[in-house]
């Protein structure tokens, strides 16, 4: 069985009026409802994604935004490398829906044998890449 977690989240009233008038017609409780209502919106979403980035290498940020996607691996590390910034957040390579490899954030300073893309001080670093994650 899957691990559950808690997620609250803010909806309006009319959406919690139309969540819990569900509810009653599915003879369901709401939050078994919301949680079936998430689940239904976060696979379409990633499969629109998946249709949207098929057969191109997505660099992802982690950030919500700058993601770009490019035909070849190569490319897409190179744009990482460049573009990575202080967000604290490692960076992914997704390619059909899968993350491939990761440039890794690391919030420490680094040692004099770590592989270092970008630097950051005190604050941390990216390191080498990690290849063949899912």
């Amino acid at each position: 069985m899957a691990k559950t977690e808690r997620l609250h989240v803010r909806i309006t009233s009319e959406l919690k009026n139309k969540l819990e008038f569900v509810a009653r017609i599915e003879k369901r409780s709401v939050s078994n409802c919301a949680e079936i209502a998430v689940e239904t919106y976060v696979k379409e979403k990633m499969k629109n994604f998946k249709k949207d980035t098929e057969g191109y290498y997505y660099v992802d940020y982690n950030t919500g935004a700058g993601n770009e996607k490019v035909d070849t691996l190569e490319e897409a590390k190179k744009i990482a490398e460049e573009d990575c910034a202080y967000t604290q957040k490692s960076v992914n390579i997704i390619y059909n829906g899968e993350i491939i490899a990761t440039l890794p954030w690391v919030p420490t300073q680094p040692s004099e044998d770590d592989i270092v893309i970008a630097n950051f001080g005190d604050f941390g670093y990216y390191g080498d890449w990690e290849d063949g994650l899912s």
